[in-house]
This record gives structure tokens, C-alpha cells and sequence, in this order.
């Protein structure tokens, strides 16, 4: 189970960042982080951004995987400062893998037909590239 520290930032950091009228109702949006067996649809990728294979690492033959976890916000962004990053054999791989992690966007999760925020665990190979062209990670 998460803190309440923990959780209370990742709460505040999926809120939506809106300037109110003075006078105005703010929408109210649902950024409390839901279990997967709470939700009525899962998060799910819309857009994968491509992990780089580390310059300084091509010709080392390297091969790694790094396990990340972090928050997809009702809005279909990765809450940046949810990131938790499982080290790998090097801290090269582990910054490419957050940062593609960052880039990428999400359908929410989904629960009584309003997008919720939801904890999501990924896993990223990296391999050697070819002399192809190709990036080294999947």
C-alpha cells in the first residue's frame, strides 16, 4: 500500500492545471489513482514513443530490461514524478526507458464512464542495434 505522502502527490500531480474565472465552478476530475480491478476499462497505449538505444553504449553489445512503473492521469499523460524506474545493469538504459515512458500517451483507465488515473508497469528490452539503421529497443 502507498503512503498518503506518496499518494496525496501523485493526486496533486494529475490534476488538471486550468486557470478559474473568478466566480466559476472548476470541472471536478476523478485523480484518485484506481486499482485495475476497479476500473471499468483498463489504460491502454495510443502512442508508443520508440526507446533509444544509448549512443554511448552502441558496440558494447549490451542487451537490458528495465521494468517501469508509473501513473497514466485521467488526461492519457504519465504523471512524470510517478516514475519508478527498476534498475538495470545500466543507468543509461533506465533514462532512455523513463524517457521514452514520458513521451508515450495513454487511453485512461475508465471507471463509471469517467477517465481515472491508474498505476501501469511496463517492460522495456533493449538490444543491441544492427548496422541497419535500427533503434535497439522494443
Amino acid at each position: 500500500m502507498m503512503p498518503r505522502i506518496v499518494l496525496l502527490a501523485v493526486v496533486v500531480a494529475c490534476l488538471p492545471g486550468r486557470a478559474i474565472a473568478q466566480g466559476t465552478e472548476p470541472d471536478v476530475v476523478d485523480c484518485r489513482v484506481v486499482a485495475g480491478q476497479e476500473v471499468d476499462r483498463p489504460v491502454s497505449r495510443l502512442v508508443a514513443a520508440k526507446p533509444i538505444y544509448p549512443d554511448s553504449l552502441r558496440g558494447s553489445g549490451l542487451q537490458a530490461s528495465v521494468r517501469l512503473r508509473f501513473v497514466v492521469c485521467p488526461d492519457g499523460m504519465v504523471d512524470s514524478t510517478s516514475l519508478v524506474v527498476q534498475p538495470s545493469i545500466d543507468p543509461r538504459f533506465d533514462r532512455a526507458a523513463g524517457e521514452a515512458a514520458i513521451r508515450s500517451t495513454y487511453r485512461p483507465a475508465q471507471r463509471g464512464g469517467r477517465p481515472v488515473a491508474q498505476i501501469v508497469e511496463v517492460l522495456i528490452r533493449f538490444v543491441p542495434p544492427d548496422t541497419t539503421g535500427a533503434t535497439g529497443a522494443t
